[in-house]
C-alpha cells in the first residue's frame, strides 16, 4: 500500500513537472515569435530611412564601425556621421514608439 502511494506521489510530481515545462516552452516560443516580429518591423523601418542615413546607421550598428571609420569610408565628416546617426535614431524612436527599449536590445544583442 505504501508503494502505491509513493508511486502516485511520484506520478503527480512528474505531471506537475511536465506541465511546468510546457508552460516554459510556450512562454519561450511566444517570446521568440514576438522578438522575430519586432526584428522584422525594425528592419522595415530601417529600410525607410533616407539612403545616406540608413548607410551610416547600418555601418555603425551592424558593422560596429566607429564614427571616424564611417566618415573615412563614406568620405564625409565625423560631424555629418553624427548628424545622420541622430536623425536615424530620432526617426526610429518616433516610428517604433513604445517598442524602443526592445529595439535597443535587438540592435545591440540581436543576430549576434
Amino acid at each position: 500500500m505504501l508503494n502505491h502511494y509513493r508511486h502516485q506521489n511520484v506520478h503527480k510530481r512528474y505531471e506537475q513537472y511536465v506541465a511546468q515545462q510546457q508552460l516554459h516552452t510556450t512562454d519561450t516560443t511566444i517570446s521568440q515569435l514576438q522578438s522575430k516580429e519586432l526584428e522584422t518591423y525594425l528592419k522595415e523601418e530601417i529600410k525607410r530611412l533616407p539612403q545616406q542615413c540608413r548607410t551610416v546607421f547600418l555601418l555603425s550598428r551592424e558593422e560596429g564601425l566607429p564614427h571616424k571609420e564611417i566618415a573615412n569610408h563614406l568620405n564625409i565628416s565625423v560631424n555629418t556621421v553624427e548628424q545622420h546617426m541622430r536623425k536615424a535614431l530620432r526617426i526610429l524612436r518616433t516610428s517604433m514608439g513604445n517598442y524602443l527599449h526592445l529595439v535597443v536590445l535587438l540592435i545591440y544583442f540581436g543576430g549576434r
